[in-house]
């Protein structure tokens, strides 16, 4: 489809298989740096959902990528129902082609699509640049948020390579054991987001999905009470094996996660969360979600 916008001639295209490589070079274009190698291919591979590449893709004259919006499918449980949903993920607009209302036109158009699809619900962590747009222009409802807490790390030690010796590729999602609609994580889901590398350990009796960096990313963990000292215990020690800097916990308000957090630290304002019902008949108020769920994990 061919539009004309502020004197710009631009295609449009559904993004597909053979298009994804143009997202790594708008990614390029947009961050001034490469995606990680792999990534957006795996990232968008959503076929275990029934469903993938639900986005578009803004070309100039010239065949540049000119912008992106799209989402990610995935299925979201609540109690004994579970529908298929998707997390606005990657809005990205070349800097040449910026200030012409792409973002909002793809944004629309994807919207119609996931109706057509049958996607009933969309979820997403917005930044500070784009949360207005969803909120006035899109009309998305701010739900929920996330917290982030950041535990320092003393002492860390020469970088050690983590392996993950049982293979465990994630774990299941601790808020739908506590009664709230979340990501549904069967094992489809969880070979998916390998998309990312992230490890599964144990940790004082707890059982801890996370990333290793200059922070050690908590993406969720099931744990009791009990068994919070014990694992914090033991996630410094291993924080301090990996030369991470801190550990870093994102929970919203009202699961066990931070209200044990919320009990003993400080927390710093993190990712609103904002929803688009699409007819999902799930009170948009019980959706929580980790970390983990977020695409960027």
């Amino acid at each position: 489809m061919d539009i004309t916008i502020h004197d710009t001639t631009l295609q449009i295209h559904r993004l597909d298989a053979r298009r994804v490589k143009d997202l790594e070079l708008l990614h390029t274009a947009v961050y001034g740096q490469p995606p990680e190698k792999g990534m957006y291919p795996k990232k968008y591979d959503t076929a275990f959902t029934g469903q993938a590449y639900l986005g578009f893709i803004a070309y100039a004259s010239d065949g540049t990528p000119a912008a992106y919006y799209g989402v990610i499918p995935c299925f979201i449980s609540y109690g004994d129902k579970t529908l298929l949903a998707a997390q606005s993920a990657d809005t990205m607009t070349h800097p040449l082609y910026r200030k012409k209302g792409l973002f909002i036109l793809l944004a629309r158009q994807t919207y119609d699509l996931c109706r057509q699809v049958g996607v009933r619900l969309l979820f997403g962590f917005p930044n500070q640049n784009s949360y207005h747009t969803f909120v006035n222009s899109l009309g998305w409802t701010a739900t929920d948020r996330m917290d982030l807490f950041i535990l320092p790390v003393r002492y860390a030690l020469p970088f050690s390579v983590i392996r993950n010796s049982h293979a465990q590729t994630g774990i299941p999602n601790s808020v739908q054991n506590e009664g709230f609609g979340g990501v549904h994580r069967d094992e489809a889901y969880l070979r998916y987001k390998t998309y990312r590398p992230s490890v599964v350990k144990k940790a004082g009796g707890a059982c801890v999905w996370f990333r290793a960096g200059a922070s050690l990313l908590v993406g969720d963990v099931t744990f009791k009470p009990e068994q919070w000292d014990a694992m914090i215990a033991a996630l410094m020690k291993r924080a301090r094996l990996l030369a991470s800097k801190s550990i870093s916990f994102q929970a919203c308000p009202g699961t066990l996660l931070h209200t044990q957090l919320f009990q003993r630290y400080t927390p710093q304002p993190s990712f609103p969360i904002i929803t688009m019902d699409l007819d999902a008949g799930i009170p948009m108020g019980q959706l929580k979600f980790t970390f983990a769920d977020i695409d960027i994990f």
